[in-house]
């Protein structure tokens, strides 16, 4: 075997070595939050054709102005009221939250979450379904919402600064609406 066939050989098997450890290292990297958003939402999250922002509200009687939104979202057996909805797929920084979203050391796995306030909420769509995610009012806990109004939430502590301050201080919750 010549010298240039063999180092061609070589860096075939450095690249894939190279590949493998990637790939290794993301599957380890994502694994249980893949597991936790599921398949769909998971895919969802990671390559939204469009997301939308809103705040949630309890419902109230006192809503009757023909400005008050219409829309709601059911959580368990509470219906919520949908505010302040505006696209934000464009907004800065909306393609590394998807990537947040879907990294294990963003979330307490081991910490039960008490039932939250759900105050903040976004929704992604994508050809492959909806993925409507849900944030508690301090951003700490993190709930992925079903078609039948269960959530399934999360202790997300260890992204709850981060979140904080993305949300205060971009366009996405609107930084007069979100308390610092």
């Amino acid at each position: 075997m010549q010298s240039g066939t063999k180092l061609v050989v070589g860096l075939a098997g450095v690249a894939i070595a190279a590949g493998i450890a990637s790939w290794w290292y993301r599957y380890e990297s994502a694994h249980r939050s893949t597991e936790f958003w599921g398949p769909v939402a998971a895919e969802v999250i990671a390559r939204p054709e469009r997301v939308n922002a809103f705040s949630v509200e309890r419902e109230s009687h006192q809503n009757d102005s023909p400005t008050a939104s219409t829309e709601t979202l059911t959580i368990g057996k509470q219906r919520l009221l949908i505010g302040n909805l505006r696209d934000v797929t464009s907004a800065r920084g909306m393609m590394h939250l998807g990537s947040l979203l879907l990294t294990d050391r963003n979330f307490n796995w081991q910490t039960a979450v008490e039932v939250p306030r759900w105050r903040w909420g976004l929704r992604f769509e994508a050809p492959a379904g909806e993925a409507t995610v849900v944030f508690d009012e301090d951003f700490e806990a993190i709930g992925l919402v079903d078609s039948r109004g269960t959530v399934r939430s999360l202790d997300c502590r260890p992204l709850a600064l981060t979140l904080r301050e993305y949300f205060t201080k971009s366009e996405v919750f609107g930084a007069s609406t979100v308390r610092e």
